[in-house]
């Protein structure tokens, strides 16, 4: 049995990085637009979504 194949976290083989990145035939991002996603239709939106975000996520807390 290789290092890689020997469990990991959950029972999973415990893969390096690269190996992983192969796995999933993961490429670079050239351009960092690419990740730009627009799905706020406006700011008053995005705000509403991050204090609701925070409330659920404080009262979570305790």
């Amino acid at each position: 049995m290789s290092e890689q194949d020997e469990p990991g976290l959950w029972g999973a083989p415990s893969l390096t990085l690269d190996e992983l990145a192969r796995r999933q035939h993961a490429k670079p991002v050239a351009d960092l637009a690419e990740l730009a996603a627009d799905i706020w239709e406006s700011d008053e939106e995005l705000d509403a979504f991050l204090v609701d975000f925070r409330e659920s996520r404080d009262s979570s807390l305790g």
